[in-house]
């Protein structure tokens, strides 16, 4: 199960809305800004996503909480999110030069622009079909503490321990 950790904005019944920080890799390397994935990165800023979540664990507006997500259902998803959009710009032209021998290129290109649109119709369909977004298939794990509560634990269980 892939983890993140997202903080609880709003809560209406066991819907949860939980708010995500885009993190990167750029920073932890050695290259540390000097390779084009730290400059895009620092070009486009952070980011905050959004997620709504069906979940019976009590929260409050303000936790920090930890999101998971089936390796599989991620998989799935991005495998028709860019793969079938791909099946169709590929085979579209293919099936065209197939069907009509002298093709010219204005015909290969509007085949694959007409291809890559199927495919990314077929994707959205199959998303719609499946419930929507990703969001159906994520869970609420569990609540995090914060280092107050941490250090308010700790405590009591010496206090608990000291009595007995």
């Amino acid at each position: 199960m892939i983890e993140h950790q997202g903080v609880v904005v709003a809560r209406e019944g066991a819907r949860v809305w939980v708010e995500f920080q885009r993190q990167t890799s750029c920073g932890q390397c050695a290259v540390n800004g000097s390779c084009g994935t730290g400059v895009i990165g620092k070009v486009l800023g952070r980011r905050i996503n959004r997620m709504v979540i069906n979940s019976t664990l009590d929260t409050q507006v303000g936790e920090q909480v930890v999101v998971g997500i089936k390796e599989d259902t991620l998989l799935t998803s991005a495998m028709v999110a860019y793969g079938v959009p791909l099946i169709g710009l590929l085979s579209a032209p293919l099936l065209l030069t197939l069907v009509a021998a002298p093709v010219h290129e204005l015909w290969s290109a509007l085949a694959i622009l007409f291809g890559g649109g199927l495919g990314v119709l077929g994707a959205r369909q199959w998303s719609l079909w499946r419930g929507g977004t990703i969001n159906a298939e994520a869970q609420l794990l569990r609540r995090t503490l914060i280092p107050g509560e941490a250090l308010l634990v700790r405590r009591v269980d010496r206090h608990e321990a000291h009595n007995e």
